[in-house]
């Protein structure tokens, strides 16, 4: 088994090199350093005329009023299916509105939920919730001031940003690909095994939808807006630094910035990039708010990297070692079988999932898209004690991306929405009794 493990570890480090090498290679060839014919040709062009498809005020307002009814639908169903999959498993009476909370506000929902009763702290066990950002506990409260109940605020806060996050992801799929891949491009969402996290008090779909804005709204150029919502990204996760990275890439591609080296137009560069891309450089004002909250609070700026050492067992490590022990995990006896199928096979396949559509998409999105998608792997896999791997890569949008475009193949399509609509029922009653799905 060890053996076997060993093996798995250099597959994957093998697998994401061949990744990252690859996205290098793309990203020279389209700001024009290196010229070849590798994976030029998107099955689905970028469609430059997409606003030709919009249908004024109106048709936007029909748009959004559909994806909030079928989001909210979709959510009262995972509620339904936690509750009585509770009640066929423990057989016993619990009432529907009564136990929602206590069915729900598992894990990391606490946490959230005292930041925004009491802020930070500095002593107790409150003093460990620095980790979390702050960004999400702010939502809540400002929430929590209307309706005076702050679990069902976080609720109601995430199920907004699900809606929003929807939204915007057809806009961003009218924006690259065809308006028919819309549809499936958001049932995927809905219905990713792990997408229950969506309507629950963790930040996953907030972060979601502001990732899906920053890249909206750079592919529309539109470099302030894109600025301001990678900035309140890197406040609501860690992940939200990495946005840093397609911004950057989506720049250079559209600026001319290698073409203008290749003239030495120098001035021209520099003035360009004061003038618009300069903005970009708002995305990590983001996390040096959260870096001076730790300072604030506990005196130190790096606060959060002790505490999440000392209390939470968690440092960054070598994210194949680290994949290499989630795969120990799950197939040995070192911890019962319960805990092996809600923790650490699907953290291993999780991981298997996402390699494989990394390089799926090599011919199908932007290197900005991919790009992301490689650091945001990385990331999540480089704790040492990780275990929230599906949840983190669940808010990983490109993914739905790829598995709308290979809702074309009308099999794959119908096998995918069965195996994914029966993982997400599994994995929401597993997490409503209480098992280890965080």
């Amino acid at each position: 088994m060890t053996v076997l493990a060993k093996c798995f570890e250099t597959l994957s480090v093998l697998s994401v090199s061949a990744a990252f090498v690859l996205v290098i290679i793309l990203f020279l060839r389209e700001i024009g350093v290196i010229n070849f014919n590798l994976l030029t040709n998107r099955i689905l062009p970028i469609n430059s005329n997409s606003e030709v498809h919009q249908k004024g005020i109106k048709g936007e307002l029909k748009t959004f009023l559909t994806i909030s009814a079928l989001v909210i639908s979709s959510r009262i169903f995972i509620y339904l299916i936690g509750y009585m999959g509770v009640l066929l498993i423990k057989n016993q009476g619990i009432d529907i509105i009564g136990s929602f909370e206590s069915l729900w506000n598992r894990w990391d929902s606490p946490h959230y939920i005292s930041i925004a009763k009491d802020w930070y702290q500095n002593s107790g066990d409150p003093q460990n919730f620095i980790v979390f950002y702050p960004l999400y506990p702010l939502l809540i409260k400002l929430l929590a001031l209307i309706n005076g109940n702050y679990f069902l605020s976080a609720v109601l806060c995430s199920n907004i940003s699900l809606i929003l996050a929807c939204f915007y992801l057809q806009k961003l799929v009218k924006t690259e690909f065809e308006e028919s891949f819309c549809v499936p491009t958001i049932k995927y969402l809905l219905i990713f095994p792990f997408s229950f996290f969506f309507g629950l008090a963790y930040t996953e779909s907030l972060f979601m939808a502001l990732s899906i804005m920053t890249f909206y709204y750079l592919r529309k150029k539109d470099w302030v807006t894109a600025g301001i919502c990678g900035m309140l990204a890197a406040l609501t996760r860690n992940f939200g630094l990495l946005l840093l990275i397609p911004a950057l890439v989506e720049y250079l591609i559209v600026s001319g910035t290698v073409e203008n080296l290749k003239k030495k137009r120098f001035l021209t560069i520099i003035s360009h990039f004061f003038r618009e891309g300069i903005y970009i450089f708002l995305m990590p004002i983001g996390f040096v708010i959260y870096l001076y909250i730790n300072k604030s609070v506990t005196g130190d700026w790096f606060r959060f990297l002790t505490i999440q050492k000392n209390h939470w067992n968690n440092s960054f490590g070598f994210f194949g070692e680290n994949v290499r022990n989630h795969f120990m995990n799950a197939l040995t006896t070192t911890w019962d079988s319960a805990a092996r199928v809600s923790l650490w096979i699907p953290q291993v396949f999780i991981f298997i999932i996402t390699i494989l559509f990394i390089f799926y998409g090599l011919n199908k999105l932007r290197v900005s898209y991919l790009a992301y998608m490689v650091a945001y792997l990385l990331v999540t896999f480089s704790p040492t004690w990780l275990l929230s791997g599906p949840r983190y890569i669940s808010a990983l949008f490109p993914i739905y991306l790829l598995l709308g475009l290979a809702s074309r193949n009308k099999i794959a399509d119908n096998v995918a929405t069965v195996i994914c609509s029966m993982l997400l029922c599994f994995y929401t009653v597993a997490f409503a009794l209480g098992n280890y799905v965080m």
